[in-house]
């Protein structure tokens, strides 16, 4: 997968639509079941703020712990080390892409901080939809919802990008590496 994130000076283009012939729970059901506007602008314009919030200059050089995005796409949470005093981390709390508290996480290891924390341009973040788009499929049911996506350090399993999924049937999260290669499409749950 190609690693686009931060690139910097980026242009966004806005497309604008009528969704009048649509109805409204219909349409939201649609975009629940897309990933929940989970994009890869979302998570840059999150990574950005972070950056902003804890002394980082280059948002391509932050360093976080976690990241998670509820299903809607309007609210999630990154931990990020600060980058004028690293030992310490902050949770960093979204939503509708506006920062709405900073709280320092108290107790915070420094060993164990250094050792789970990841550059955000060490994982493919930028590919968001794209990752949402095939643990849909790799999840099998046809009426299946993203419910969050999250991005951590599982121990020896290192950087994993989970996307959790529900259907009528069953839940599960699809597992993807740091570079988005699938490794577990939820089927043992």
């Amino acid at each position: 997968m190609i690693r686009r994130l931060v690139a910097g000076g980026g242009a966004a283009l806005l497309l604008v639509g009528c969704v009048g012939s649509t109805d409204r729970a219909a349409f939201e059901e649609e975009v629940r079941a897309r990933g929940g506007g989970i994009s890869g602008a979302q998570i840059e314009s999150m990574i950005i703020q972070a950056a902003e919030e804890v002394a980082v200059g280059d948002p391509a050089t932050l360093e976080i712990l976690s990241l998670r995005i509820d299903a809607n796409g309007r609210s999630g949470t990154i931990q990020a080390r600060r980058g004028d005093q690293p030992d310490f981390v902050d949770l960093i709390a979204y939503r509708s892409d506006e920062v709405i508290s900073v709280q320092p996480m108290q107790d915070a290891d420094p060993t164990e901080v250094a050792e789970d924390a990841f550059g955000v341009t060490d994982v493919a973040l930028g590919d968001a939809e794209l990752l949402v788009d095939a643990a849909i499929v790799a999840f099998g049911d046809p009426d299946t919802l993203v419910s969050d996506f999250s991005v951590r350090r599982r121990g020896d399993l290192g950087i994993l990008i989970e996307i959790g999924l529900e259907s009528s049937r069953r839940t599960g999260e699809v597992l993807f590496d740091d570079d988005g290669n699938l490794l577990d499409d939820g089927s043992e749950t």
